[in-house]
């Protein structure tokens, strides 16, 4: 979940996904009966998350050719040090008790229990973006993505997965939307888009909730949104391209407001530790939607007060170390 760089409006947008994944997590564990009807759409941060990062990352290292050094320390420090304190959290509350196989894996990054998965998948991404470094010529670079998401896809037809699985290659398709975007972003910079677009894809999410698809179609609920990442992540694709292009200044305000700017830069510190603070929660308030509010204030309260412990002195640590290795 990489910091963004230089347009507010990529901060507004990670501040969306954050929100997503606060309330549809929020009326999961804390509502009674919810969950049912909400299966999958926690998941749409998630793939929001996805998209925005290979997006950011690729527009700002692999199409300049960007230093290694700098982008490798940068993504060691942005993710590991608070994702094991998190770890650490959970841990010592019993919330996970991992076995001595996912202790070893997580302790290098490459497992993440409960919604913590995600981390993981994004950090061996990183990986697969420093490998396309090593690569010097664009249409080679833009093939191997190619060739790993339709090789993921195409595995999918054949092996079953967890819908929260922390092998990166599920997820390949999903990162690829994002990857592609930032190839083809420089072309679309003069379009301009107005409300329709954006609001016309947040309709469709809607429409493709469980909870709507029984109240509007009598079809039971079904955690079918699970593995939908690949056409979701489609749509927030061209759901970011509409936004950053927008000539429309109701979207561009909303994704310009203090509230989304502000769940943007908490968003990793809030996603990390959201989860711990809502399963307490319930335990302490039961089932409500009073719980479900309070939940939610907490987790951003909580993400802020970390972000200003904890994530902002390891970025200044970050930020020396890459300008110690610079001069």
């Amino acid at each position: 979940m990489t910091k963004t760089e230089n347009n507010p409006t990529l901060d507004g947008i990670r501040g969306w996904a954050f929100l997503i994944v606060l309330v549809m997590h929020g009326f999961s564990i804390c509502f009674d009966g919810s969950q049912q009807y909400l299966q999958g759409c926690g998941k749409y941060g998630v793939w929001l998350f996805f998209v925005l990062s290979s997006f950011l990352l690729t527009k700002n290292y692999v199409l300049t050719n960007g230093n290694k050094r700098k982008y490798l320390i940068g993504r060691i420090f942005r993710i590991l040090p608070l994702y094991f304190i998190c770890i650490a959290v959970y841990s010592g509350l019993n919330i996970i008790q991992p076995t001595i196989s996912e202790a070893i894996l997580t302790s290098v990054g490459l497992f993440g229990p409960l919604h913590l998965w995600t981390i993981p998948v994004e950090f061996c991404f990183y990986i697969i973006l420093l490998g396309l470094l090593f690569v010097p010529n664009q249409s080679t670079r833009n093939l191997i993505m190619l060739f790993m998401a339709v090789g993921s896809l195409i595995s999918l037809t054949y092996i079953p997965k967890d819908p929260s699985s922390s092998n990166v290659f599920w997820y390949i398709p999903s990162f690829y939307c994002g990857y592609i975007l930032a190839v083809l972003f420089p072309r679309y910079s003069a379009v301009r888009f107005g409300m329709a677009v954006p609001l016309i894809i947040l309709t469709g999410f809607v429409i493709l909730s469980p909870g709507i698809q029984f109240l509007l179609f009598k079809i039971e609920p079904s955690p079918y949104l699970m593995n939908m990442y690949f056409p979701l992540s489609m749509l927030w694709g061209i759901f970011i391209l509409a936004v950053l292009n927008t000539r429309s200044k109701y979207i561009d305000r909303i994704f310009k407001s203090r509230l989304l700017l502000f769940l943007g830069k908490i968003s990793y510190s809030g996603y990390l530790f959201h989860l711990v603070i809502m399963m307490e929660l319930r335990k302490f308030m039961g089932s409500s939607v009073t719980t479900v509010f309070f939940s939610i204030v907490l987790s951003i309260a909580i993400g802020y007060l970390v972000n200003r412990a904890i994530e902002m002195p390891l970025y200044k640590i970050r930020k020396i170390l890459l300008i110690s290795r610079t001069v």
